[in-house]
């Protein structure tokens, strides 16, 4: 489930950080450079989550996950909540659409 450099280390400290029903909708968090965690979701979104305030980027995602239709998730790859107020959205590759 862990991934990256020190990710077992750091694993404590994520999972103390986010809430409990999140952590059964993580397939693989992977720690980046011994500062941040990029999650890949069982939904198949992958998030990268903000170096020094984990749970306030699980909040966005549930803001933006709430308020979006399945057929709109389904066309979202990456989710990069690593700015405070920001969500940056990288869609899938539209071509087969």
């Amino acid at each position: 489930m862990f991934k990256g450099n020190n990710s077992l280390a750091n694993a404590k400290i994520l999972l103390e950080k986010i809430p409990v029903f999140f952590k059964n909708e993580i397939k693989v968090a992977i720690f980046i450079n011994n500062r941040r965690w990029d999650i890949n979701l069982k939904n198949g979104l992958y998030l990268k989550i903000a170096e020094n305030d984990i749970l306030r980027s699980v909040e966005n995602y549930y803001k933006i996950y709430n308020s979006i239709s399945d057929q709109e998730l389904q066309k979202i790859d990456l989710i990069d909540l690593r700015m405070p107020k920001k969500a940056i959205l990288k869609f899938k590759d539209s071509q087969n659409d």
